[in-house]
């Protein structure tokens, strides 16, 4: 009766620990789905980068940096929510990796994920933008000819660079999802 006990007892714990085991296997493997994910979305800010800059200088930035594309470019930031992500987009109809101009290398990312990105230029206020030097978060250049705020501080002058927030947003297997977010100046 005794041996019947603790066989019963030991089949339990094997059964917890095989259960255990799948558990840990599943959880792992979602975090690898989860890392590919995140890494896919380097492919979406270098394919932005290719948008905004383009071939030959033909880019978004030089072209029609004024000009809204819904759902894909917009001149001024969006409202975003609390997670610093863009409200009101329809990610179904955002660039995609095909929308890389001709001439830029476009990354290339595993089979089963969908990479779609949003640009917005960092300038707050009413579209169109007329003052982009004061409505806009800009990149500044320095002068080291003198006049600082604090000892050996460089003193900035002028705005060279105008800032554009890329929102990234990756889908995967088994539901994956990943936003991740950058700023590049041009």
């Amino acid at each position: 009766m005794i041996a019947l006990i603790v066989l019963v007892a030991l089949t339990l714990a094997g059964l917890s620990m095989v259960r255990s085991v799948d558990t840990g296997s599943t959880i792992a493997g979602n975090f690898a789905f989860r890392q590919a994910a995140l890494s896919a979305a380097d492919s979406g800010v270098e394919a932005a980068f290719g948008v905004l800059n383009g071939a030959a200088g033909n880019g978004l930035v030089q072209s029609a940096p004024d000009n809204q594309v819904a759902n894909k470019y917009y001149p001024v930031m969006q409202a975003t929510d609390a997670n610093g992500i863009p409200t009101g987009i329809t990610w179904s109809s955002a660039y995609t990796l095909s929308d890389v101009p001709a001439g830029v290398t476009a990354v290339t990312v595993p089979a089963g994920y969908d990479v779609r990105f949003v640009i917005e230029r960092m300038c707050t206020g009413a579209f169109p933008v007329t003052d982009v030097a004061t409505k806009c978060v800009n990149e500044r250049t320095t002068d080291a000819s003198g006049g600082s705020v604090g000892i050996g501080r460089p003193r900035f002058t002028g705005a060279t660079k105008t800032n554009y927030r890329v929102t990234v947003r990756v889908e995967g297997p088994r539901n994956t999802m990943s936003v991740a977010q950058a700023i590049v100046a041009f």
